[in-house]
């Protein structure tokens, strides 16, 4: 199968010429077509045609293609190895592009090191510093490369670093949760010590009130007898001395009234 814009022997113009590093001359393909081989001056990637300079001029200018994405000669597939040699493989290029989402992700641009889709090209990456290059053209490049070998060996660095903190995480928690565990554990055991002694100084509390109430309760009933006694003997006297005054008895009141005396000052 012919490579598009191409010309080899047999299968390409007898114009075209092979280098040493597969160079080959790219032709424009409209004019191929329909009138004389011209060089091909840039590229369009929506078309995947090579455009010379009058038909990339016109390209520009016609509605249907005025917003095509276009590589200049220098960004443009150029080689065998850039065009392809398996023109036959599929275009698996299938991730969107994280700024216009209807766009797939189909270049690379090596001064900005950005993944770009055709949009992103066009508006961002036209300037000469940018040689946006056509993925599926460059990416047979990295193919057991030592860039490959390099982010491999970057990247089981980095695995075994995160499971060496991992590990080193699993032990720190553990660590933590044996010491708030054991934390836990003592001050349940000092409040079992404190509910102990509470309980003992309320006891001895209350049996100290029982006591004090008992002994309270005896004075009481005490004080109450005598005062009753009391008063029921200073009753007796006191109608005793009215009576015996009233009668005139004076020896018996004498002795009465001697003997309330003395009770009153006792």
């Amino acid at each position: 199968m012919a490579v598009p814009g191409k010309r080899m022997p047999k299968t390409f113009s007898s114009s075209s010429t092979l280098g040493s590093d597969e160079t080959l001359q790219v032709f424009c393909q409209p004019c191929d077509r329909d009138g004389p081989q011209l060089p091909a001056h840039g590229y369009c990637v929506d078309c995947k045609k090579h455009l010379c300079g009058t038909c990339l001029a016109a390209h520009k200018r016609q509605t249907l293609s005025r917003h095509h994405t276009l590589l200049d000669k220098t960004s443009m597939p150029q080689t065998v190895s850039s065009l392809s040699v398996h023109p036959t493989q599929p275009d698996n290029l299938k991730n969107p592009c994280h700024k216009h989402m209807k766009e797939m992700i189909k270049f690379y641009c090596p001064n900005h090191k950005a993944l770009l889709c055709s949009v992103c090209v066009t508006l961002e990456h036209t300037g000469t510093s940018c040689k946006v290059n056509y993925i599926p053209g460059i990416s047979d490049q990295v193919l057991n490369s030592k860039e490959i070998r390099d982010i491999l060996e970057a990247m089981d660095t980095i695995t075994e670093q995160c499971r060496k903190k991992s590990e080193e995480l699993k032990k720190i928690t553990a660590k933590s949760n044996s010491s708030v565990t054991d934390v836990l554990a003592d001050i349940k055991k000092f409040r079992k010590k404190i509910n102990q002694r509470l309980d003992e100084l309320e006891k001895q509390a209350e049996d100290a009130a029982k006591t004090i109430r008992q002994e309270n309760n005896k004075n009481l009933k005490t004080a109450e007898t005598t005062c009753d006694d009391v008063t029921k003997s200073l009753k007796t006297s006191s109608d005793t001395i009215k009576h015996l005054n009233t009668t005139k008895q004076a020896d018996k009141l004498f002795m009465e009234q001697k003997l309330a005396t003395q009770m009153i000052e006792i």
